[in-house]
């Protein structure tokens, strides 16, 4: 919260910042009962969901890390394949505006399904991945949620 505040306050967004974001190890060490990532309760004690509320307050957009993989580079629970709906889901019921997807504990088949996310095939829709493999989920319905990230040297379009 601390970082959307100097963002906002000292005229960053301005100058066309427009993203707070959380990179890997944000994760509970293990899913929650029903199977869905959960932020690690120490670090995000009121969750992920009032994080993205307070960043959209201050007119800027969270962005979080996640692995297509079994786990994340630092050991937390990734996103395999039967995982990636029910974490599309969770993402976007916290309103997290884009995903840094990551491949770490990966295979070849699922690397190669990256390879037609980026390419913009495959899921329909309007769809690409930015130049580091970002995903952008803009709280969209899930079926609809793989939406184009600007790429580098772009501005977004509201």
């Amino acid at each position: 919260m601390a970082m959307a505040d100097r963002l906002a306050e000292d005229g960053w967004v301005e100058l066309g910042y427009r993203y707070i974001n959380i990179d890997d190890c944000w994760m509970a060490p293990e899913r929650d009962p029903e199977g869905k990532l959960a932020p690690d309760p120490t670090r995000f004690p009121s969750g992920i969901k009032a994080l993205a509320d307070y960043v959209h307050s201050k007119g800027l957009k969270l962005g979080i890390y996640g692995d297509l993989g079994t786990h994340t580079c630092g050991g937390f629970p990734g996103t395999p394949l039967d995982k990636v709906t029910t974490d599309a889901q969770t993402f976007a019921s916290w309103q997290v505006d884009m995903l840094k997807l990551d491949g770490c504990y990966s295979n070849s088949s699922v690397k190669a399904l990256g390879e037609t996310l980026s390419s913009g095939s495959g899921l329909g829709g309007k769809h690409q991945l930015s130049a580091c493999g970002s995903i952008a989920p803009s709280r969209l319905q899930v079926r609809r949620l793989w939406v184009r990230a600007p790429r580098w040297g772009e501005r977004e379009r509201e």
